[in-house]
């Protein structure tokens, strides 16, 4: 395939970390613009270079690694867990992780991009994490589609990818604890789906059923964040985004994320980011034009 991303090292992003951005370097074709999906990249069973250490990374687009052989690390910025033949791996735009191994790891992956990815994100059904997939090449049959421009084609694919990631959290609800609490999914899905909402711990754990102390247990469990910290981020995200694809003036952004003083939404930015809107959007920002 010809090369469809960027990689520009020692850049800030919402951690404080420097790292290594992805970035397309390609504009969708106007049928997967108007569809709403496009799986622009693959890679065939390719070999992940050895590494010790992880390499703190974000993408500008979503992907899903599918581990074929070897084991390794899975890090998402706070912690690591071991990953393993087998599993998959699903990123998120914006989400700094990295996996390695000292041995290398083999991998199918696709990148995909578009508003309908971004939709399956926000009702919960892409999540950034390791998931278990099984030694099947589950990838492999969509490969031959991806250059392949015919709409049938692009058609197939995307319902092939959509029936994937649905199935990986299917299955990962099944097999997840947090099954016993449906509520917290709900309540992720709702604070997702809602940026500009201000959440009390009273409000959410009347939502999942629960006194407030169990509450802020089972919801750190689930997403590895305080409920107050988790908020943060998705509203900073969210605004991220939003900055970096829209020309909408930083005091609407802040209104659209809850903040009716668009001087706090600045300080709580710069705070969390290390760096101000104004400065996040002339680094990643809208250029007028559609960049993908």
């Amino acid at each position: 395939m010809l090369e469809v991303i960027d990689k520009t090292r020692n850049v800030d992003v919402l951690s404080g970390n420097r790292c290594l951005v992805h970035r397309m370097a390609v504009e969708t074709p106007r049928f997967n613009r108007d569809y709403g999906l496009w799986v622009f990249s693959y890679r065939n069973c390719a070999e992940i270079s050895k590494r010790l250490e992880p390499e703190p990374r974000y993408f500008k687009f979503y992907g899903i690694s599918h581990i074929l052989k070897h084991e390794g690390w899975y890090w998402n910025g706070r912690k690591k867990e071991r990953i393993k033949e087998g599993d998959c791996v699903i990123s998120t735009p914006g989400f700094v992780q990295d996996y390695y191994s000292e041995t290398g790891i083999v991998e199918d992956a696709l990148c995909f991009t578009g508003s309908l990815a971004d939709n399956l994100f926000k009702c919960g059904v892409l999540r950034d994490g390791v998931y278990r997939l099984g030694r099947g090449r589950y990838l492999l049959p969509m490969f031959e589609l991806v250059d392949n421009p015919a709409h049938d084609a692009q058609i197939k694919l995307n319902l092939s990818l959509i029936k994937l990631v649905s199935s990986i959290l299917l299955d990962s609800r099944r097999e997840c604890p947090s099954n016993n609490h449906p509520q917290l999914d709900y309540l992720i899905e709702t604070i997702n789906i809602n940026p500009g909402k201000w959440w009390t711990s009273a409000e959410m754990a009347e939502i999942c059923n629960l006194s407030e102390s169990r509450f802020r247990v089972l919801f750190k469990q689930r997403t590895g964040m305080k409920p107050k910290e988790y908020i943060d981020n998705v509203k900073i995200r969210q605004a991220s985004k939003m900055l970096a694809d829209s020309d909408l003036p930083v005091k609407r952004i802040a209104e659209l994320i809850g903040y009716n003083d668009p001087y706090h939404f600045s300080r709580r930015f710069k705070r969390l980011t290390g760096v101000s809107p104004n400065t996040y959007r002339k680094e990643f920002g809208f250029t007028g034009k559609n960049r993908f």
